[in-house]
């Protein structure tokens, strides 16, 4: 009671709230720069069907592509997935090991 708690929330602690595991009260800023990507010739989700999708689970990564498939009527079983730790997946798709 009668304190202050603060510190860098990033977007995958925003699920805390909606299971009642935390409070936030305010948000200084949200950037939006989370991005799915994809290698050259995908050009829409639906295209990741069937691929290799790197993610680092429970990041705002994985967060960010479960919500672009939800939109896309797609689920995670729809992709082949490979769990990554976030160091190894952008060498994993410079050289094409994953879509």
């Amino acid at each position: 009671a009668n304190s202050l708690e603060f510190g860098y929330l990033g977007p995958g602690a925003l699920w805390l709230p909606a299971t009642g595991k935390a409070k936030i009260i305010a948000v200084n800023d949200v950037g939006f720069s989370d991005r799915v990507i994809a290698q050259a010739g995908i050009k829409s989700i639906a295209e990741l069907k069937g691929r290799k999708v790197a993610i680092a689970a429970g990041t705002s990564g994985d967060m960010l592509l479960r919500l672009a498939l939800r939109k896309a009527n797609m689920a995670m079983t729809d992709l082949d997935i490979v769990q990554m730790d976030p160091s190894t997946i952008v060498a994993a798709f410079a050289s094409k090991q994953v879509d």
